[in-house]
């Protein structure tokens, strides 16, 4: 009789990459609450007409062809120390600085493309993939490379998990799907999580504010650009272009209701722009140097800056104390002010 198999014995995985297209040497296991999924869209073709005999589907019908095809990598999970240091680098598309160990995504951002096969790091590109159990086959590992995040959202609840921080993924690739890993060693999962209370400071329009729930998107579409072939590979990308059309950061977060942040419902009808030289429109993190046009100075810590954005939506939330529940979005002010920043040192 044939093996079952746990979900247990499956794990998703990503590392960064140091040439764009080529397994990276560290492989981190993702402490995931579903597994990984990869989906290949393949040109498929079921009828092909000129090859067709009688009137039932036959394998003459049948044609998939793989190269050139958008490969698409998902995955949700704990995020630890070790993921952030690789998802928001290469969803941002910006390497991590040190001293301030940060990522700031300036006024006008507008990255340059960057060549398949070019050097690079978590910033450029990842290698993400499933593997299975040693008992099955080498078919059952999945590999992508040169795989590009163009949607992460981190999440964090005060009353859930003990506050701890969690993410949700997308990333794609036109590179061939792999059932060879180059390193079979996937990195056990680390515990070096990130917390909503590691954010000693949560100011909101520059005001301290008590922050239940919280959530981040960052959306940086990847264009896929030419066609080239290395070797027996073809369909590869030539070129990869970030933030076309647009870089888009937005979020919601759940916080007290009171006087300091009632203005939000007005300001959500009228589309506010919350910021100042002195004040930012949120600063959750440990730093408390981020504000308006002040920028972190922190050499470790976690946590988001947005100098200036707006609240799209404004509800309020009878629960046992009256909250907010707010959806917002970052806005580019330019003058001296970045559109958002990010603080991850150890």
């Amino acid at each position: 009789m044939s093996s079952y198999y746990s979900p247990k014995e499956f794990v998703g995985f990503i590392g960064a990459e140091t040439t764009v297209g080529t397994e990276g040497g560290t492989l981190n296991a993702i402490q995931s609450d579903s597994l990984a999924n990869i989906t290949y869209n393949e040109a498929k073709t079921l009828e092909k007409r000129a090859n067709s005999i009688g009137r039932l589907l036959t394998s003459g019908d049948l044609e998939s062809h793989e190269p050139g095809a958008v490969h698409e990598f998902s995955s949700s999970g704990i995020l630890t120390k070790t993921l952030a240091d690789i998802l928001l680098p290469n969803v941002l598309g910006v390497a991590l600085g040190s001293s301030p160990d940060t990522i700031v995504i300036p006024k006008e951002y507008n990255p340059d493309a960057y060549d398949y096969a070019s050097s690079g790091g978590a910033h450029t590109s990842l290698s993400c993939g499933i593997a299975g159990p040693t008992s099955l086959a080498a078919a059952s590992d999945l590999v992508l490379t040169g795989c590009v995040t163009d949607s992460l959202t981190l999440s964090a609840n005060a009353n859930e998990m003990g506050g701890r921080f969690s993410f949700d993924m997308t990333a794609k690739t036109r590179t061939k799907a792999s059932s060879t890993m180059a390193s079979k060693t996937i990195q056990d999962y680390t515990n070096d999580y990130l917390y909503l209370s590691d954010c000693t400071v949560s100011k909101l329009n520059g005001v301290d504010t008590i922050i239940d729930s919280f959530s981040l998107t960052i959306e940086n579409p990847i264009s896929f650009q030419g066609n080239k072939v290395v070797s027996t590979d073809k369909g590869l990308a030539e070129k990869y272009l970030r933030a076309v059309p647009s870089l888009k950061i937005t979020g919601s977060m759940t916080v007290k209701y009171d006087d300091d942040t009632e203005e939000f419902i007005a300001g959500a009808r009228n589309l506010t722009e919350y910021s100042g030289a002195a004040k930012s429109f949120l600063n959750l993190s440990n730093d408390d140097t981020g504000a308006g046009e002040t920028p972190f100075d922190a050499t470790s810590g976690f946590g988001f800056h947005i100098p200036n954005g707006i609240i799209t939506e404004a509800t309020r939330d009878e629960s046992d104390y009256m909250r907010l529940n707010l959806s917002f979005e970052a806005v580019d002010k330019g003058g001296d002010f970045d559109f958002f920043e990010f603080l991850r040192g150890n």
